[in-house]
C-alpha cells in the first residue's frame, strides 16, 4: 500500500454574525484547482459589481456593498483553506 498526498483544502470558517460567531465554512477536501477557480469567479463578480456603483443610487450602492463584502469574505475563506491545505497536505492510502 502506498501513501500519497493530495492538494486539497482544509476546513476554514468565514463570515460572522453580529455576535462574532462564524456563519460559513469551506469544506475540507476540495481540490486546489476548483477552489482557485471559485476564488477567481468571486473576484471577477466583485469587480463587475464595483463598476455598477458608478451610476447607482445610494440604496443600490448599499446593497452592492453588502454583496461585495460577502464575495470578498468567501474568497478570503477559500484562500485561507487553500493555504492551510498547502501547509498540511491530506494523505490517503492507495
Amino acid at each position: 500500500m502506498t501513501t500519497k498526498t493530495a492538494a486539497v483544502t482544509t476546513s476554514a470558517q468565514f463570515g460572522t454574525t453580529r455576535s462574532g460567531t462564524p456563519l460559513f465554512s469551506v469544506q475540507p477536501g476540495i481540490p486546489f484547482r476548483e477552489a482557485l477557480e471559485q476564488i477567481a469567479l468571486n473576484l471577477d463578480s466583485a469587480s463587475t459589481l464595483c463598476n455598477e456603483t458608478v451610476d447607482a443610487n445610494i440604496q443600490t450602492c448599499r446593497s452592492i456593498n453588502q454583496a461585495l463584502a460577502h464575495l470578498i469574505d468567501a474568497s478570503r475563506g477559500l484562500m485561507n483553506a487553500t493555504l492551510d491545505g498547502l501547509a498540511r497536505p491530506a494523505t490517503f492510502n492507495e
